[in-house]
């Protein structure tokens, strides 16, 4: 007799080298991703075609192919992002600009007030 059982669960969900939680919507988990957030979540289930509300451990390996597939061609996430934010800042810092001036000074750069945030 054989005693061999299908698996036919996802036990673990990976994009862009993060776990996803595999008991959470799909729309919810990919939010655990640097560069995706609940309105990005949304359009890659849509335009994947997917059901935002079907739990990550039920996708088949399809869909997640699917999903991965359209993020990696239309999305910048964790790593890629990371360095292309780090470049930007940079680029500021190198031509003289007053955020690159507050960057390197670590102060706020978007206009908030710097009275009780000092550096010393």
């Amino acid at each position: 007799m054989n005693t061999e059982v299908k698996q036919t669960h996802q036990t673990e969900v990976r994009i862009g080298g993060i776990n996803l939680p595999i008991k959470k919507a799909i729309f919810v988990s990919l939010r655990y991703v640097k560069g995706i957030g609940f309105k990005t979540a949304k359009v890659i289930c849509q335009k994947t075609g997917i059901d935002p509300e079907k739990k990550s451990y039920l996708l088949s390996n399809d869909e997640m192919n699917k999903i991965r597939d359209f993020i990696r061609s239309n999305y910048k996430i964790t790593e890629e992002l990371s360095a292309e934010i780090s470049s930007n800042i940079q680029s500021k810092k190198e031509k003289g600009t007053y955020q690159g001036y507050m960057h390197r000074r670590r102060l706020r750069v978007r206009g908030q007030s710097n009275k009780n945030k000092r550096k010393k």
